[in-house]
């Protein structure tokens, strides 16, 4: 009798065990995950017979490849709501790029919001300290991330030092200031269109939503969700959101994919890329080079609205 006890005890127990650390097919959480076209670029095969070895690259392409709602999120940076031209013409003397990205923000970007929502993938507002405190969303990630961000900062409190100035540099960076960007003339303008710079109206963070400042702040929140891929809209897509803290060369170097959807963002132009948007194109086959993918903001409006049915 007491071999017959020990023996169902030892059948319960392994029963138990099992039912504990054994994940079925029918209890498993299925992973939620959607199918995009995505651009992404072939960047070898270069061939030694052309004038031009570059020429044998194998360039853009197009394949469906995964995406993953639970570790992605959509990144809004610096959507700015800047003032009319008439107000403040010195800041659109030196930033040719504000009409299209009020293009941008106020007509394409609500849609692909609106889509992300309901799809349930994250959305994380980049912006910077001259409103953030105001909001709800940025209060709400430091609720989250105090504890994280505060152990990661003070093991990180020394920083080697700046360089110290001498008056040749002084010199240097005046000139740089006044002959090369933002110009003496324009200056006053920028500084009153900082003063009053918030986020626009149709991109404005919604409640569960997270706001974040800086890279630090950005990883905390993504480790915190167990985010590992960060597409990026907004301005710009060869400065601010390729070398601003929160941006794609601090988080690249943090491990993350950084992508982006090209009719989501504008570049810094020139004289001579202006008119063909020739800096947005040598951007976008950066992204894809350097940092991740290129979607298209109709592919990927149309897996996110699937998924979200």
């Amino acid at each position: 009798m007491k071999l017959k006890s020990f023996l169902l005890l030892v059948v319960l127990i392994a029963v138990c065990a099992s039912s504990r650390f054994t994940v079925t097919s029918e209890t498993a959480a299925p992973l939620k995950r959607i199918e995009v076209p995505t651009w992404y670029y072939a960047h070898f095969g270069a061939d030694y017979s052309l004038e031009v070895p570059a020429e044998g690259y194998g360039g853009w392409k197009k394949a469906t490849l995964p995406l993953s709602l639970e570790h992605t999120a959509l990144c809004v940076m610096h959507a700015w709501d800047n003032p009319d031209q008439e107000q403040f013409p010195g800041i659109y003397s030196a930033v040719e790029y504000l009409p299209r990205a009020r293009e941008i923000y106020k007509e394409r970007m609500p849609a692909m919001l609106k889509a992300a929502r309901e799809a349930g993938i994250r959305i994380i507002h980049i912006e910077t300290s001259e409103y953030v405190h105001k909001y709800d969303a940025y209060r709400q990630t430091q609720d989250l991330i105090r504890d994280q961000l505060a152990h990661s900062r003070q093991a990180r409190d020394f920083a080697m030092p700046r360089p110290a100035g001498d008056p040749v540099y002084h010199a240097l960076q005046g000139f740089r200031w006044e002959h090369v960007h933002p110009g003496r003339a324009n200056a006053q303008d920028i500084a009153g269109a900082v003063a009053v710079r918030d986020i626009h109206e149709s991109v404005k963070p919604l409640p569960g939503e997270y706001m974040v400042l800086d890279s630090d702040e950005l990883q905390a929140v993504c480790a915190r969700h167990d985010i590992n891929h960060l597409i990026y809209t907004g301005f710009a897509i060869n400065y601010c959101i390729l070398m601003s803290p929160g941006g794609m060369i601090d988080m690249s170097r943090r491990g993350f994919l950084c992508s982006t959807v090209k009719e989501l963002t504008t570049a810094v132009e020139n004289d001579f890329s202006a008119r063909d948007e020739l800096a947005k194109k040598i951007a976008l086959w950066n992204v894809a080079l350097t940092f991740g993918f290129v979607y298209e903001q109709a592919d990927l409006e149309k897996a996110l609205k699937e998924a979200g049915k």
